[in-house]
């Protein structure tokens, strides 16, 4: 089922969590389920302990961009496990999440120093949305609060935030371009730009071991090279329309659950 929000990323996320609501469907639970969590620490798991291309000990540093830092989260219970096994060293990986100014509530937030969530007014936020390049960014309730979640992992793996911007959103995805050979996806890019602010005001250092978690890419390659497939969308809807979608989507079969073991997310 497609359908095509009138809107940007944080309007299509809305209407999603409202048609969620309205039709009885179940959430995966985004970033607290635990094995959607798992699942993400892969990139992790496999980049130290893979026995044919791992380091063989925990890094240094981990970058990522992050929206909901559900990635990021997870990474660090990857080296929490890691750290728990004995066998990769004893180097708790310093975790930094970057974000696309301007809009920047985890940087934000990590800077003020009292382990809230800081956003802007309604009106402030969409204007910064718009403004981003990662669009994919932009999640206005990220996880920040939360037992286990951003403030607790930044702190307890004397992490840091980053803030970076459009123009060096492009410079970033340019230099990686030229270096590695492939193309990337702005968020990835914003991880990139990251990387180069901490190199630049010697956060990291050129021996330490470093972690660039690279989210996604290769649209030139997808764009350039065989035939293109574009899915058939369902309905086109502005982002209060949540009954045109229900209507679309029609009647859904309830999960089957009938010992009430699954845990559910409301």
């Amino acid at each position: 089922f497609v359908a095509i929000v009138r809107g940007d990323y944080s309007d299509a996320i809305s209407l999603a969590n409202a048609v969620q609501t309205h039709a009885g469907l179940s959430r995966d639970g985004g970033v607290r389920n635990i094995a959607r969590r798992a699942g993400m620490s892969a990139a992790m798991l496999q980049a130290v302990a893979d026995p044919t291309c791992g380091t063989g000990a925990t890094f240094d540093h981990y970058f990522q961009a992050v929206g909901s830092a559900a990635g990021a989260i997870a990474a660090w219970e990857a080296v929490e496990l890691l750290l728990q096994d004995g066998r990769f060293g004893n180097t708790r990986t310093r975790i930094h999440m970057a974000q696309n100014e301007p809009f920047t509530p985890i940087p934000d937030s990590w800077e003020s120093g009292d382990g809230r969530l800081i956003m802007s007014d309604e009106q402030e936020t969409k204007r910064r949305i718009a403004a981003a390049t990662a669009q994919v960014l932009t999640n206005r309730q990220p996880p920040y609060e939360a037992a286990g979640g951003i403030h607790d992992v930044l702190t307890r793996s004397s992490g840091m935030t980053w803030r970076v911007s459009n123009y060096d959103v492009f410079q970033a995805a340019r230099a990686f371009k030229q270096t590695e050979g492939a193309d990337i996806g702005e968020a990835s890019a914003v991880a990139v730009g990251a990387l180069k602010q901490a190199v630049a005001t010697g956060a990291v250092n050129t021996e330490d071991r470093i972690l660039l978690h690279i989210t996604g890419g290769g649209l030139e390659l997808q764009y350039s090279e065989g035939p293109q497939y574009t899915p058939a969308v369902n309905v086109y809807v502005e982002p209060e329309d949540v009954e045109t979608v229900c209507d679309a989507i029609g009647n859904v079969s309830p999960l089957d659950n009938p010992t009430e073991r699954l845990k559910r997310y409301d």
